[in-house]
């Protein structure tokens, strides 16, 4: 059940006329764990932020990324992803890597790579040593879809050849699991590399 707009908006108003920053933080807060409990990630997304509960608009973020990408909800979560103060988005894997693949789905091409980059430095690596390590199945994977990221920007650069070894290594990185995007990658990059 919603109000409409113009009732939302006076009430609203009201309510800042009427109590401090923290009573509102409070009842937004209250509001993002009612929309959690019934199911509704988004208003519980847009109520956490509007609280200034980062800890928890990030865990929701995460959360509802899981069903936005195969719905194609990228503008919605790329302006959550905006809304987080950047140490936040930086000092998570997944909140980076999200932010990487909205980016690139929204062809903010030169956007991409510092979350790349921040993803290899939390997990204490870079991009020329990823075969030294004796990287767990979960780093396994997000490397891959670094390398995948990688790849894609590749693709959008015109540069094949890149994106084909960028595509072999995460072949080589990844877990059968895991293969779905690497194989469309790699078969990508030979389609348009001439192979």
């Amino acid at each position: 059940y919603r109000y409409h707009r113009l009732l939302a908006d006076y009430l609203q108003s009201q309510l800042k006329l009427e109590s401090d920053t923290a009573a509102i933080s409070a009842l937004h807060r209250r509001a993002s764990s009612w929309y959690e409990n019934n199911e509704s990630i988004p208003d519980a997304v847009t109520h956490a932020l509007k609280a200034g509960d980062y800890l928890l608009s990030a865990r929701l973020i995460k959360q509802a990324a899981i069903t936005m990408f195969p719905r194609s909800e990228i503008i919605p979560l790329l302006q959550w992803l905006k809304a987080l103060p950047e140490e936040y988005v930086r000092k998570d894997v997944v909140l980076s890597l999200n932010y990487a693949w909205a980016l690139l789905a929204t062809v903010q091409i030169d956007a991409v790579e510092p979350h790349l980059r921040d993803i290899e430095k939390l997990l204490g690596i870079t991009a020329n040593n990823y075969v030294y390590f004796n990287l767990d199945p979960a780093a396994r994977t997000v490397v891959a879809q670094v390398l995948c990221a990688r790849a894609n920007i590749a693709f959008h650069q015109k540069d094949f050849t890149r994106a084909l070894q960028l595509s072999e290594q995460a072949d080589r990185i990844t877990t059968a699991p895991d293969k779905g995007l690497v194989k469309f990658n790699l078969a990508l990059a030979h389609e348009l590399s001439g192979d």
